[in-house]
């Protein structure tokens, strides 16, 4: 997928040439504006979130924030594209230590559309953790419940330690 701006130019680079197909009374006109319409309809669902995802693994968070805050209408992108920006937000949330909103991201983020299948466990492995940091026992013990139902990794194994260690600290 390429940035924002890239592929706006292509949009309009497409209406251009259908305008212009159309102007010479040449029939293939329509097949730019289709083309033009196709690229604004996968930018509308779609976005910028492989682009975010991308900047996440890599680590790089300001790029992430930018991609993430410049999508507009984030209901308007396909389930799994939701999924992904709802996780990618409440990643940057977690960051700003905005935990109750963090939580809330992280719930709509945690439904089975979410791709690849080990963002779900790192999801509910994050619910843990907000959960800890507002200070809800029980939920962080469900939801820790929910991300060791998916298939273990060994960098996950880690995650769940910690996350259990800090279980016992609040609850004694």
């Amino acid at each position: 997928m390429f940035p924002p701006f890239i592929r706006k130019v292509m949009t309009l680079a497409a209406l251009t040439a259908a305008v212009f197909s159309f102007y010479k009374g040449d029939d293939n006109g329509f097949v730019y504006l289709c083309m033009a319409a196709l690229l604004v309809y996968f930018d509308i669902r779609c976005g910028s979130i492989l682009l975010a995802y991308s900047a996440f693994r890599r680590q790089e968070y300001n790029l992430m924030r930018k991609l993430i805050t410049g999508t507009r209408k984030p209901q308007w992108l396909r389930p799994p594209s939701k999924a992904c920006y709802y996780f990618l937000r409440g990643i940057l949330l977690t960051i700003d230590e905005n935990y109750a909103e963090a939580k809330a991201c992280y719930l709509q983020a945690a439904n089975k559309h979410l791709r690849p299948k080990h963002l779900q466990c790192l999801t509910f492995c994050a619910l843990t953790d907000m959960s800890l940091h507002l200070g809800q026992l029980d939920e962080a013990r469900q939801f820790l419940a929910q991300a060791k139902s998916f298939p273990n990794q060994p960098e996950v194994e880690q995650m769940f330690s910690e996350l259990e260690k800090r279980m016992a600290e609040a609850s004694a």
